[in-house]
């Protein structure tokens, strides 16, 4: 009777070992899916940002250029598009909140929120 418990006890010991493995398995999954998808996000809005400032960069030498050949100074043309960076770097270092950190923070949780959702 005793050997029979301490086998039952025994299986059960393993059973349970094995379980707990597996739920540390599964628990590092979820979580380096969710590390793989933030990095992703972050990597995404990076590229992205980098995008919108090549381009913003062009058309701000366009605009030197054209409104050089417009006032007739390239050098005036040049201030001009230095003074409205200034004053666009103001507007969004005043809003940068409201502009960057919301949205983004916003967009990381819902996608672990996601996550949870699907599990």
């Amino acid at each position: 009777m005793e050997e029979n418990l301490f086998t039952v006890l025994e299986a059960f010991r393993k059973l349970l070992l094995q379980y707990l493995q597996t739920r540390i398995a599964l628990v590092r999954t979820r979580l380096l899916m969710r590390l793989v998808k933030a990095i992703s996000l972050i990597l995404g809005i990076l590229l992205a940002g980098f995008l919108v400032m090549l381009v913003v960069i062009f058309l701000g030498i366009a605009l030197g250029y054209w409104l050089g050949a417009w006032i007739g100074s390239n050098a005036l043309g040049f201030l001009l598009v230095a003074a409205c960076y200034v004053l666009l770097f103001i507007l969004a270092y005043v809003f940068r909140r409201q502009l960057f950190l919301r949205p983004i923070a916003s967009l990381v949780i819902h996608a672990f929120m996601e996550d949870q959702d699907e599990s």
